[in-house]
């Protein structure tokens, strides 16, 4: 081989390789994503607390007013305690408007277990059927439904709050 035809192919290769160099690769790789410097906390899974009415009691008894209670036991079916800072409730008797409330104060409800509360509701009669107020007085099963909202948060967190909707269907007596 000619020195003359030596050098033009190393320069020739020379020049392929420099230029082979300084193109973008065939295939680009991606850089490994980055971990936060910081832990990123995951929000729990609350479970729905459950509601069921032990008992419909009357607390006292007017002419045209009529106090009530309704025993309600609470199941948190969650592993942590909850905290239950506010309860809004409607009851409904025979299909109709009884009466409504709500509860601010805070309850603790502990991880897995089952807890009493007493919900207090004034109904007035004048705008009642008769036969309505009768069952009521000879202390006789009536059908009810009570719904709302419960609002729950993680004991040990100042976190977010669940909002949980409730309806409860159901007979009961009405005990004095």
């Amino acid at each position: 081989m000619s020195l003359s035809r030596f050098f033009t192919l190393s320069l020739f290769g020379a020049g392929l390789l420099f230029f082979a160099c300084k193109t973008a690769p065939l295939c680009e790789v991606e850089a490994a994503p980055q971990l936060p410097e910081e832990p990123v906390e995951i929000a729990p899974t609350i479970k729905e607390p459950l509601f069921v009415i032990k008992k419909v009691s009357i607390k006292q008894a007017e002419l045209v007013n009529t106090r009530l209670v309704l025993e309600v036991s609470i199941e948190n079916p969650n592993p942590q305690p909850l905290l239950l800072t506010r309860l809004e409730y409607t009851f409904y008797g025979e299909g109709r408007y009884w009466a409504e409330n709500q509860i601010k104060n805070a309850l603790i409800l502990p991880g897995e277990s089952r807890q009493s509360l007493d919900l207090e509701l004034t109904m007035n009669f004048i705008d009642m059927k008769r036969s309505l107020l009768d069952k009521v007085i000879k202390m006789a099963q009536i059908s009810y439904r009570l719904e709302g909202k419960s609002v729950l948060r993680l004991v040990e967190s100042e976190g977010e709050d669940f909002l949980f909707p409730f309806q409860i269907d159901g007979l009961s007596p009405v005990v004095k």
